[in-house]
């Protein structure tokens, strides 16, 4: 596939808007096109020029490179898949002329260089961090945990910080250029675990090291499911009489795109068990969750024909559901 930035741009804007700007989130690779655009038309030089010239070059990331599927480059790694249990070659090929919404080849070494320059204030300012690294407020006055590309996030009293990539599965090598690598960039915490894929691995690693963070190697007990019930309560409602959880005053902007009902309602088609392991009370934090005041963080066990994944729900004081989020562990 290929595709020149005017045939992408044309795309764009021709694309019609999901939601008025600020109702809700929902990922956007237009936006981070669009964003490259701006940057050359601002710097007056091209989008890999300008990283190149601004960033890698500066902090000695020598094998670093904004994607060019025509380039020759040493130690290049190819990407693999598992098709019917064996693994093949992934042969996918994207040749974009502007890839700003993703597309940078990498090594780990070189990645361990970004990480210790953004955190030592050589790439943006303190100040800048913060505001990149605040969650964004929506037009219904609550915020989203998402800020400037960066989720931003708490998971059992630990910030999270990260972003991941959901094209691809490949992972870069300590000396090997990952192109179209799925990558997983946290800050000081780790995101969500998938099976496989290399954002999990943070969030497995560090629940070795930070007591507590994981409520998988505790002992759950069984309760029964309700899926009749509507709105949220629907996706995984539980009987009032052994769980927490009683009602969903709220649907999570996320879940109430058609991919994310989608997701779920493919989890449920195969769901085995669902039961309740522990909650976490978190009313002397002030917490919110999508503009409702949250007393506690429940979490359960769902285990399904492909994997075991662990939810958790926000919950108001009356027990209702302002939002929920899974991770595998």
């Amino acid at each position: 596939m290929r595709y020149t930035t005017a045939q992408m741009f044309d795309a764009a804007i021709k694309d019609e808007l999901s939601f008025v700007a600020g109702e809700r989130y929902q990922y956007s690779d237009v936006g981070y096109f669009l964003l490259g655009m701006i940057i050359e038309a601002a710097s007056g030089q091209r989008y890999r020029d300008v990283l190149d010239e601004r960033f890698f070059k500066p902090l000695g990331m020598s094998d670093t490179s904004v994607i060019d599927v025509s380039r020759v480059l040493k130690r290049r790694a190819a990407n693999y898949t598992l098709r019917d249990g064996k693994l093949v070659n992934d042969w996918r090929v994207w040749d974009i002329e502007l890839p700003s919404h993703y597309g940078v080849l990498s090594t780990v070494k070189d990645l361990v260089a970004w990480e210790a320059a953004l955190a030592a204030g050589k790439v943006l300012k303190p100040a800048t961090l913060t505001e990149i690294w605040t969650p964004v407020r929506l037009n219904a006055g609550w915020t989203y945990p998402y800020g400037f590309g960066w989720i931003v996030d708490e998971r059992r009293g630990h910030r999270m910080i990260s972003h991941k990539d959901h094209r691809h599965r490949a992972l870069a090598l300590p000396r090997r250029r990952a192109h179209g690598g799925r990558t997983h960039q946290p800050r000081a915490r780790p995101c969500r675990l998938e099976p496989v894929n290399s954002w999990g691995l943070t969030f497995g690693v560090a629940g070795r090291y930070i007591k507590g963070l994981h409520v998988g190697p505790r002992r759950s007990r069984p309760i029964p499911i309700r899926r009749s019930r509507p709105g949220c309560a629907r996706c995984y409602s539980t009987s009032r009489r052994t769980s927490p959880i009683r009602r969903c005053n709220r649907c999570s902007p996320r879940t109430s795109l058609p991919i994310g009902r989608a997701i779920v309602g493919e989890r449920l088609a195969t769901l085995k068990s669902f039961t309740f392991v522990t909650c976490d009370d978190v009313q002397a934090r002030s917490l919110q969750r999508l503009g409702a005041r949250v007393s506690r963080v429940c979490h359960y066990r769902a285990v399904n024909a492909d994997e075991t994944r662990y939810y958790s729900f926000w919950l108001t004081a009356d027990n209702a559901v302002a939002d929920f989020w899974s991770s595998t562990e």
